[in-house]
């Protein structure tokens, strides 16, 4: 599989950052930036009902809008494999 190089941008409150990836596709890109950043694990009981305590809102990663975004990424990711 052919690399291309990926613009990642990392947008916060208070800045913009920008990388450039070489990367087999926009998921390899991502995660090769975010994974030191983040860590995701399945949330306790007790996790959930602390945070929702604290005002934390559940992010439904599921919502039609991700989902679209998501097709647009593996449609991209596809056209590269091409």
């Amino acid at each position: 599989m052919k690399t291309r190089i990926y613009l990642v941008t990392e947008n916060s409150v208070d800045s913009t950052a920008y990388h450039l990836v070489r990367a087999k596709s926009q998921a390899q890109a991502m995660n090769h930036v975010v994974t030191p950043r983040f860590t995701v694990e399945p949330a306790s009981v007790d996790q959930v009902a602390s945070l929702l305590t604290d005002g934390l809102k559940v992010e439904d990663a599921t919502a039609p809008e991700d989902v679209a975004q998501l097709e647009l990424i593996e449609s991209a990711d596809s056209d590269d494999q091409a």
